[in-house]
């Protein structure tokens, strides 16, 4: 219970800078549109940046034991998301934009300020376990789903920035390499503003669409608690009963993170991919869950925590 408190805390925290964007788009000093800048910013310098030294630690059996139990739950979490949805496809008439967005979390963008903020920079190497999984899987099966092609684009999986900055981290990770002081102190800088840059962007999108119309639609409500509550307490009651946390050293901490980065918000990716590969009116319906998602999670991220640490 005190780790829930301490996470709910945490997003209070980050939800103040929400509301900051939110003021500055409401107030005319900035438009929605203003965003995409920081979007671009976030996605293709700040995301990777903040990855690339999370992997700046000391390559120890303890440390390479609890990357390989994250790797592994991050591979088993795809698989009961992908799987679940596929069986409640029919039954709840999910459309593909719904099944993306309860798959998919922003794993990135959040966890690594609340790891970084609870535990110490330390752990964040066990943050780019999921991101690696779910990297691949947004640029192959999210592609394919929201598109409707067939075709799984290879050269975009492995030169996307973020895998290459998992590439580059692995290579810091067992080699030991470190980046002079100032290239050093410059990644540190720009990775201590994931958290905030991401929680603007939500703002100033929040800012310019009409809150009636973002929290009346009951479908949305429905989706999110899909894709905060029921998905990610059946993984934290797996990862809680089937005693793998005592596989490794640290194993309970280690999927504490993991569960982190399941039970986040909806994927900023997946709103993204809709404006690319389907029509508008599905890019603003996935905007609504992101959005409903980002604010509901300060309260479910705490109870799927808390039921974890039962």
């Amino acid at each position: 219970m005190e780790a829930a408190l301490v996470l709910f805390n945490k997003l209070l925290m980050l939800f103040v800078i929400i509301l900051i964007g939110f003021v500055l788009v409401r107030s005319g000093l900035l438009e929605a549109k203003d965003s995409k800048s920081l979007s671009m910013l976030s996605l293709y310098v700040v995301c990777p940046v903040a990855v690339m030294n999370g992997f700046e630690v000391e390559c120890t059996p303890d440390v390479l034991s609890g990357m390989l139990l994250a790797f592994a739950f991050a591979i088993l979490t795809h698989i009961v998301f992908i799987s679940g949805t596929l069986v409640l496809k029919r039954p709840l008439k999910l459309a593909v934009i719904e099944r993306a967005s309860i798959i998919y979390p922003n794993a990135g963008i959040l966890t690594i300020p609340l790891v970084t903020a609870m535990l110490g920079p330390e752990w964040v190497i066990y943050t780019c376990a999921y991101n690696a999984v779910q990297i691949i899987l947004l640029w192959s099966h999210c592609r394919i789903l929201i598109s409707g092609e067939k075709r799984v684009d290879v050269k975009k999986i492995l030169l996307n920035s973020n895998m290459i900055a998992i590439a580059i981290g692995i290579i810091i990770f067992f080699t030991g390499f470190r980046f002079p002081g100032p290239i050093d102190g410059a990644i540190d800088a720009l990775s201590a503003m994931i958290g905030p840059v991401g929680m603007l962007v939500t703002g100033m999108l929040l800012g310019g669409m009409p809150l009636g119309k973002v929290f009346s639609n009951k479908r949305v409500l429905y989706i999110v608690a899909l894709r905060l509550l029921v998905f990610p307490i059946i993984m934290a009651l797996i990862a809680k009963l089937s005693g793998v946390t005592k596989l490794v050293p640290n194993g309970n901490t280690v999927l504490f993170i993991s569960l982190l980065a399941l039970s986040g918000p909806c994927g900023a990716t997946v709103m993204q991919m809709s404006q690319i590969y389907s029509s508008q009116e599905t890019a603003e319906y996935a905007s609504s869950i992101n959005i409903v998602s980002m604010i509901a999670c300060a309260l479910t991220m705490p109870l799927v925590v808390a039921v974890y640490g039962i």
